[in-house]
C-alpha cells in the first residue's frame, strides 16, 4: 500500500533516493546551482533521523 489515509499515522516502511550530485542543474532545468555538499550533508541527516523512529 502507498500513502497513508492520515497524517499521525506510524511510519512503517520509508522509501529514500540518494540525491544527484551530477548534472548541469542550472542549464538542465534553470534552478540556481545547489550546494552539493550541504545537498549530501543534508540527505545524510534526513535518513539517520529515519532510522531512529
Amino acid at each position: 500500500m502507498w500513502g497513508t489515509p492520515d497524517m499521525v499515522s506510524k511510519l512503517e516502511h520509508v522509501l529514500v533516493r540518494t540525491p544527484t550530485i551530477v548534472g548541469n542543474f542550472v542549464a538542465d532545468a534553470q534552478w540556481r546551482e545547489p550546494n552539493r555538499d550541504a545537498l549530501v550533508h543534508e540527505h545524510c541527516e534526513f535518513v539517520d533521523l529515519l532510522n531512529e523512529l
